[in-house]
């Protein structure tokens, strides 16, 4: 369920890329790679964090996110 979700959520991120670099605007496609990349980062940290509850590590790094 959590696969199909992660899949169909990026989907819709590839097709607002492929979309721009289609019409010609490699600036916009650029500007949404970036903004994408800073998303997901901050998604998969947050993430790997609540998957991690038990570990004393993560509970340190919390704090700082």
């Amino acid at each position: 369920m959590i696969a199909v979700g992660i899949g169909l959520h990026n989907l819709g991120e590839g097709l607002a890329i492929g979309a721009a670099y289609t019409v010609g605007a490699a600036a916009l496609g650029t500007f949404l790679v970036v903004g994408f990349i800073i998303q997901n980062i901050t998604e998969g940290s947050e993430s790997s964090f609540r998957s991690r509850k038990d570990s004393p590590r993560s509970a340190r790094l919390r704090c700082w996110v």
